[in-house]
């Protein structure tokens, strides 16, 4: 009945990514980055409301500074960073807003927010740094300075419509854009994203205002069962939602082999388009080595697995997974596993090793929770007078 109850929740939780206890430093709420994986966490977030709040998220700012306020310098200084960006995650558009800030004629920034896990961090700034191509730009990290919440399910609007006068309609806050707005008496910029798949908001800000943002969205939350979520929670709402992952997202592959084709294009020029013009040709003739597939395997309530296992066609293996978690809301095993091109074909029948036993799998053409992404685009609903 638990596994049952889980997707419409309301939560809010706050981990640091070095850290397994609960404690407070530096202004800011932290929970253990292992808070359970169950069904209870899971379903709040899908049935009400639910907040994960990160403190050593790796959080860069980027400065572009110019001597010259010309349209046409600002287009080209816009594009040579984004191209930086992208070549590093080009699949994770999500995750990068270019803002422009005002300033005077002489004068002024652009800014980048860059998103990313505090493992990977300095492989991102040495990629940067590395890659500036003659810009005027600095890089300062904000990691130690810096936290982050987020706030997912369907009734997250309505909470922080509690706590800010921001307009969180479709239309004054669309999908996938970001706001500085005003929350508990602080500036903090909020993206609308939901890395659990559900209507839901980012929010970024220096440390010391993490406390009074995190109590007063908590507070906000109570009439609605607001909980607490860990990743490992996130992990599994992100399965069920068919969004790659570190473990599908690395420079061992190809854009085409991580088969994310929607983020990037071939007429275009950025860092690695040979590299990609090249995979998607060997894929376009049929010689392309693997593929990432999405799948499905029979659960037996005991054993999951945690990726690497063989996926096997009739006794041949064809594949490994990559990263697999339990989706309680479908009641499933989900994993994406690298396999053979000829295999990611939908409904195709496959086996999966889990702790040395073959288990039936199956692979899916689309996510197995709100395959159209309906819900993170949800607006707001008028109630008649």
């Amino acid at each position: 009945p638990d596994r049952v109850r889980l997707r419409a929740g309301l939560v809010l939780a706050s981990f640091d990514a070095g850290n397994d206890r609960w404690e407070e430093s530096d202004g800011a709420i932290l929970i253990s980055n292992y808070l359970s994986e169950n069904s209870e966490s899971h379903g709040e977030i899908r049935r009400y409301l639910s907040s994960l709040a990160e403190q050593g998220r790796g959080g860069l700012r980027m400065h572009i500074r110019n001597r010259y306020y010309d349209q046409t310098t600002t287009r080209q200084q816009q594009f040579a960073i984004a191209t930086m960006i992208r070549d590093y995650y080009p699949d994770d558009a999500d995750y990068w807003f270019p803002l422009l800030l005002h300033g005077s004629p002489a004068h002024y920034q652009i800014l980048f927010p860059l998103v990313e896990s505090k493992d990977f961090e300095q492989r991102l700034v040495d990629h940067l740094n590395q890659n500036l191509a003659g810009e005027t730009v600095s890089i300062e990290t904000l990691s130690e300075d810096w936290s982050a919440l987020t706030l997912n399910g369907p009734k997250s609007r309505d909470v922080l419509a509690k706590c800010t006068d921001a307009d969180l309609s479709n239309a004054g806050f669309r999908w996938l854009s970001a706001q500085e707005i005003t929350v508990a008496g602080h500036k903090v910029w909020a993206f609308r994203m939901s890395y659990a798949g559900e209507l839901g908001w980012e929010f970024h800000m220096p440390d010391e205002a993490c406390v009074d943002v995190y109590n007063a969205l908590w507070a906000a939350g109570e009439e609605y069962g607001i909980e607490n979520y860990g990743s490992f929670a996130m992990n599994s709402l992100r399965m069920e939602k068919a969004f790659p992952g570190a473990g599908e997202l690395t420079n061992e592959v190809t854009l085409p082999e991580a088969n994310v084709g929607r983020f990037f294009k071939l007429d275009k020029e950025y860092l690695g388009v040979e590299a990609t013009r090249a995979s998607a040709a060997q894929a376009e003739a049929g010689e392309m080595p693997w593929i990432c597939a999405y799948l499905e395997i029979e659960p037996d309530g005991v054993e999951d697995g945690h990726g690497g296992e063989a996926v096997r066609i009739n006794g041949e293996v064809v594949g490994a997974t990559a990263s697999v978690a339990y989706g309680h809301s479908v009641g499933k095993i989900l994993a994406f596993a690298f396999v053979k091109p000829h295999v990611n074909v939908p409904g195709t029948e496959v086996e999966v090793v889990v702790a040395g036993e073959p288990r039936k799998g199956r692979i899916l053409g689309e996510a197995a929770y709100d395959p159209k992404s309906e819900l993170p685009r949800t607006d707001v609903v008028f109630q008649p007078a």
